[in-house]
């Protein structure tokens, strides 16, 4: 298949594009997408692992797919390298609650265990997600690392478990879009043959001028005990209030609610509704427990107060949404 017909067969939005447009217009948060969901505990923790992307059955070290147009934005981590490259049109990126705007041409490079957030709302733009495992990146990674330039310092600091920043934007990198088309086409013939195309993206990369490549930091975030608040937040929402968090870390209450809006662009309310949601949705999905069950479990003291909630989160009932589940 030629170049510009791999480009032609995303024109046109698939029926799951469609449905996430049409809540998009509408304003409405769709129910959380099942591949978040199934991430991690099964009780929706937003850190993607390999598992979700690479079966232990499977056999592979790299994955490729177009992201999902109107895809609501969840901001996430995971284990995984992840590489994403603006083949038509734009997308925006959010990286620590702050937000960049990468245009055709771009490609950007996040290290493994960094929050960020991506938004593809343009039917016409493409963008394509190149994965990595992460047990494979100290034997991918070695070549690339061995030189002084920007990009190879970016590699060396993901070899050595402490990354010189969040990610990297690459422009002008559209000499490696006709290697990523081939790459989600004839991925599937063999692991080795899916690593040999990735080892030549990455070598095309570091062929980009050191003007084109920018890090992207922290920003103004300058207290990394965030990532474990943040993680604490996910795995304790039932019993998290605000002065309880900052308890446990040593922080006062105002201090703790900059940081967290500074870390993420969300309030510590935002975020621990949204959480609440989450586990909610999955509960919902993937057993019988009744509302008043999901209520005591997320933190709600009572299931009508639990409820209303759920319906002004998500535009629907629980019941409702169980039943939509097959439930």
């Amino acid at each position: 298949m030629e170049y510009s017909q791999f480009i032609a067969q995303f024109s046109v939005l698939n029926e799951e594009e469609l449905a996430y447009e049409a809540l998009w217009k509408q304003g409405k948060l769709p129910p959380f997408p099942s591949f978040i969901a199934l991430s991690g505990s099964g009780l929706a923790d937003i850190t993607l692992g390999d598992r979700l992307f690479f079966p232990t059955d499977d056999g592979r070290d790299c994955h490729v797919e177009k992201h999902t147009r109107f895809l609501p934005s969840y901001i996430h981590d995971h284990q995984f390298l992840e590489m994403e490259f603006v083949m038509k049109g734009s997308c925006v990126q959010e990286v620590y609650g702050r937000k960049f705007l990468l245009e055709k041409g771009d490609a950007i490079i996040i290290a493994p265990h960094q929050y960020h957030a991506i938004s593809v709302d343009d039917e016409k733009s493409i963008v394509m997600n190149v994965l990595a495992k992460s047990t494979i990146l100290d034997t991918l990674l070695p070549p690339f690392s061995e030189g002084t330039s920007p990009l190879c310092e970016f590699f060396a600091s993901l070899l050595g478990r402490k990354p010189l920043c969040p990610c990297v934007v690459i422009h002008h990198a559209e000499e490696t879009f006709p290697l990523i088309a081939r790459l989600y086409q004839e991925g599937g013939r063999s692991n080795l043959f899916s690593l040999s195309l990735l080892a030549q993206i990455l070598s095309l990369l570091l062929l980009v001028p050191q003007g084109d490549v920018q890090f992207i930091d922290q920003g103004e975030v300058k207290d990394n005990r965030i990532t474990a608040i943040l993680h604490y937040i996910r795995e304790n929402p039932d019993r998290t209030t605000l002065s309880t968090l900052a308890e446990a870390f040593g922080l006062t209450p105002a201090y703790l609610s900059a940081l967290i809006r500074q870390s993420t662009g969300s309030t510590f309310s935002a975020l621990l509704l949204r959480r609440k949601m989450e586990i909610a949705l999955s509960l919902l999905a993937s057993g019988t427990a009744t509302c008043g069950e999901i209520a005591q479990k997320i933190g709600y003291g009572s299931a009508q107060h639990f409820c209303r909630t759920f319906h002004k989160w998500y535009g629907m009932t629980p019941m409702a949404y169980r039943h939509s589940q097959g439930r």
